[in-house]
């Protein structure tokens, strides 16, 4: 999945070459299960590199200590990527998106690990029309998941 998102063999090199480089690939793997667009595997391949070095700089070596940074990841993450945002819905969308790919990789490697769960929302025609929501995700046009960048 990996070589949907980079261009350059030295780019997927460096994830496979970071401590966290196999969690992240088993992560990036599960995504494409679940169905998620390329282009947002792309956006959270970056972030969990930061997470892996952030992590890595305070000491984690191991899986289990993970769970331990993710707050701090979060709130570093809004600090550098929510400055200078007008209103406070950055900020908040910002730390949502890095708490639930951070969250989200450490479920899929962690069996343990339960996170701060966000409220869900029900799924629409769950009831009356099961597997609609898997069908129109199966129908869109192709091109829309073969998204990728050049780092």
């Amino acid at each position: 999945m990996l070589e949907r998102c980079y261009l350059k063999p030295e780019t997927m090199d460096r994830v496979h070459a970071c401590w966290l480089g196999e969690s992240i690939c088993r992560y990036v793997t599960w995504l494409r299960d679940e169905g998620y667009a390329a282009r947002t595997v792309c956006r959270r391949i970056p972030m969990l590199m930061h997470f892996a070095e952030y992590s890595a700089t305070l000491g984690a070596s191991s899986l289990p200590e993970l769970p331990d940074h993710v707050d701090g990841f979060v709130a570093g993450w809004v600090h550098k990527h929510a400055r200078g945002r007008k209103k406070p819905a950055g900020s908040r969308a910002a730390a949502k998106t890095a708490r639930l790919a951070v969250e989200q990789m450490l479920r899929v490697v962690l069996p343990d690990y339960s996170g701060r769960r966000s409220r869900s929302l029900p799924r629409p025609f769950a009831d009356s029309a099961p597997g609609f929501l898997d069908y129109l995700r199966d129908e869109r046009p192709a091109g829309l998941d073969t998204d990728r960048v050049r780092a």
